[in-house]
């Protein structure tokens, strides 16, 4: 079977010639990229800068006097085999059942090039095994990736959405989507939707990894879904400790150095591993990925698994480029269009922590929350991302203000189906976890701070 119809080619560009407006149609389903013959790109690229660029109809004098403009006319075959293509061409009635052919011929001919690639690779290369199927899986997806369904008629997506309301509001499905393990937070955001990609963002010693595992621990535990944490800072034993340390409320510490552990205390060790036991967490703790490895193992581990609650990136500034950019805010930029892309891919949340600029420490006590602009390196994230949450601890500024003891504040920094706002948590960092805080302290901290009464002078102080 070939690889490449010359005839349907041909007929492609005859049906736009004859009939102008089939080319909208046409060009939905194929670019210049997809003809075979160099001499046929070109024509198809002419056809559709006259008709969609300039407005005029393409006919053989507009399209030839283009394709001489820029030098093309002879490498196209000139006027003699425009003539002859529209001649050969009786109607343009079935230009788009031959415009799907020569799509289909192109898709063809890319997937044997990425195999030979591929073969190239495997038979060459040093990387090891595991990150040459993810590369592969990669570059083999990317060919299906605009083949997904794309643009709607309104009265079909005003279906879809009544049948959404109609199974909510019965009960059949629940509005909250997978819960990050605190109450409030969830009641504020409606849980982690399908789809989203949520970034996380702090400086060191916040609590992200803790805040991540603790999505983790309420997706397992709670919600019974499968997820997956690529973890490019810590290793997978690492990982293991702290959740294992999180899930059975074990000082972090007694883990750490088991001859300080009481009978109490292995008896927390053993509960933490009964809860995380039967759940299915996947770790991948390789440093460096790039967003087709990430992309390729969690499409991989998903299929295995045959479903994906979440996936958590640990932390998008240690991803590595695919390839060389002109600087570092251009390779943020792609790694967080990747997640974002993943996340529809994976029809789950995915969880992207991310440091933010140290400037903000340089600001005044009070104003060391964090903000949009403290975003490392690429506005990019802002862009992309459906929600963005800020994690932030006075304590770690002010070890004097008793009231911010043990307190961690969420800051909903944009969340586009919903309000922006503060949540307080108990931020309970020697067990590796945030937890609800109550409501009476909750109140005490959205009340102004008394100021402190000036100390008195005793009566000898005036002599």
């Amino acid at each position: 079977m070939s690889h490449f119809s010359l005839e349907a080619e041909q007929s492609v560009i005859g049906g736009a010639m004859l009939n102008s407006k089939v080319i909208d149609s046409l060009a939905d389903i194929v670019s210049a990229g997809d003809f075979y013959d160099p001499a046929h790109a070109a024509i198809w690229s002419a056809i559709v800068h006259v008709a969609c660029r300039l407005g005029v109809k393409p006919d053989i004098v507009t399209v030839s006097e283009h394709l001489e403009e820029h030098g093309h006319l002879n490498a196209a075959g000139g006027v003699g085999y425009l003539a002859e293509i529209t001649k050969n061409t009786p109607s343009a009635a079935n230009a788009e059942v031959y415009a799907g052919i020569v799509r289909d011929k192109a898709q063809r001919r890319r997937l044997v090039a990425s195999l030979a690639n591929l073969t190239e690779e495997a038979t060459t290369s040093r990387e090891a095994f595991s990150d040459l199927i993810d590369k592969a899986q990669g570059q083999l997806l990317s060919l299906v990736g605009g083949e997904q369904k794309g643009a709607v008629m309104i009265k079909d997506a005003l279906k879809s959405l009544l049948d959404t309301v109609e199974r909510k509001s019965s009960g059949e499905e629940s509005s909250m989507g997978l819960s990050f393990g605190l109450t409030d937070l969830d009641r504020m955001t409606m849980g982690m939707k399908a789809g989203e990609m949520i970034v996380v963002g702090a400086r060191p010693s916040m609590g992200k990894t803790a805040f991540s595992l603790n999505i983790l621990r309420a997706v397992l535990t709670h919600n019974r879904r499968p997820a997956m944490i690529f973890s490019m800072e810590m290793g997978s034993e690492a990982i293991t400790t702290r959740l294992v340390a999180a899930s059975g409320m074990l000082p972090l510490d007694k883990l750490r150095d088991p001859t300080t552990m009481e009978a109490g205390d292995w008896d927390k060790y053993t509960a933490g591993n009964q809860l995380l036991h039967d759940t299915q967490l996947v770790i991948d703790d390789r440093p460096a990925l790039t967003p087709s490895q990430i992309r390729g193992a969690a499409k991989r581990w998903k299929q295995y698994l045959g479903d994906m609650g979440v996936v958590v990136v640990d932390y998008l500034g240690l991803m590595k480029a695919e390839g060389r950019h002109g600087n570092r805010e251009q390779e943020v930029a792609e790694a967080s269009r990747a997640m974002k892309a993943l996340a529809k891919e994976l029809e789950c949340p995915v969880v992207v922590l991310s440091q933010l600029n140290r400037n903000l420490e340089n600001r005044d006590l009070k104003n060391r929350r964090p903000r949009m602009s403290d975003l490392r390196e690429s506005g990019a994230i802002e862009q992309d991302a459906d929600l963005i949450l800020f994690l932030y601890r006075h304590e770690v500024y002010d070890e004097n203000d008793q009231r911010s003891k043990g307190v961690g504040e969420i800051i909903i920094g944009k969340q586009r189906e919903g309000r922006l706002g503060t949540v307080y948590t108990a931020a309970r960092l020697e067990l590796n976890r945030f937890d609800d805080l109550s409501a009476e302290k909750i109140h005490e901290l959205s009340q102004p701070p008394v100021p402190e009464a000036p100390r008195r002078k005793s009566a000898m102080a005036e002599f």
